[in-house]
């Protein structure tokens, strides 16, 4: 059966993303930071492209000496984390990358725990191992999401908080509808921000300031464009529904 330490590890993993990637944890902050670094993504991706043709010239699947096969591990190690990197560059516009990048690796790292420590463990008895912690993890990130949701009034699913955490994950509002921008000088620059403002009340929720005739709610469509705070809201539900298809297919192996 499966240790303890296992489970913990699978356990830990999951947290570790609800931590770095959703609103539970520090989603907000990790997009608004790599929102930054997404001009460097196409110079990443060329890099990765043509080291990757490199090594089909060379041939690198047929390095058989000792040196060779830690040459090779060591490259494909470089590609997989330059592609991990460049799907974190570019979150900012492409914010369903994190999450498709946790299901396309754990298959993975599932497979390599078996090789390394369970290698006496046929594949037929090592895979249904895994349903019944992958179930019970699914249901504690559910669980664990649904009463965050209600917990406090800033972690609901409402307009205010839509449009207050678009703005605090790096999203570019539409600046194309120029009625609902001001222009405003700081340090001789020029820019533009949006004509509403969101505060506190003395309850913990975010508000809008009251609407006029100048800046109409219709404003809020400045950023209808910008679904980062929806992937960063949902993230743990999504994970959640991504460990229960796991522990299911594992189930019936």
């Amino acid at each position: 059966m499966l240790t303890n330490h296992f489970v913990s590890s699978l356990i830990n993993r999951a947290v570790g993303y609800i931590i770095a990637f959703t609103k539970m944890g520090y989603g907000l902050e990790a997009f608004y930071f790599l929102s930054r670094f997404q001009q460097h993504s196409f110079t990443l991706g060329g890099a990765l492209g043509g080291f990757a043709f490199l090594l089909y010239l060379l041939d690198c699947y047929y390095w058989d000496s000792k040196a060779g096969k830690v040459l090779r591990l060591c490259s494909i190690a470089i590609i997989v984390l330059g592609l991990t990197l460049l799907v974190c560059f570019i979150s900012a516009t492409h914010p369903y990358g994190p999450i498709s990048m946790y299901i396309v690796i754990t298959p993975m790292w599932l497979v390599m725990i078996r090789h390394v420590f369970y290698r006496k463990v046929s594949m037929r008895t090592y895979v249904p191992w895994l349903s019944g912690p992958l179930f019970v993890i699914a249901l504690l990130i559910l669980a664990s999401w649904i009463t965050w949701t209600w917990w406090a009034p800033q972690n609901k699913w409402v307009d205010v908080n839509r449009i207050a955490d678009a703005a605090a994950s790096g999203c570019r509002p539409n600046y194309e509808i120029e009625s609902c921008f001001n222009n405003v000088e700081v340090d001789g620059v020029q820019s533009k921000e949006v004509c509403f403002e969101i505060f506190t009340d003395e309850f913990g929720a975010n508000q809008f300031d009251p609407w006029t005739s100048e800046c109409p709610r219709k404003c809020l469509d400045v950023w209808d464009t910008c679904f980062n705070q929806f992937i960063v809201w949902v993230g743990p539900f999504l994970l959640s529904e991504f460990v229960f298809v796991d522990s299911f297919f594992s189930g019936f192996i």
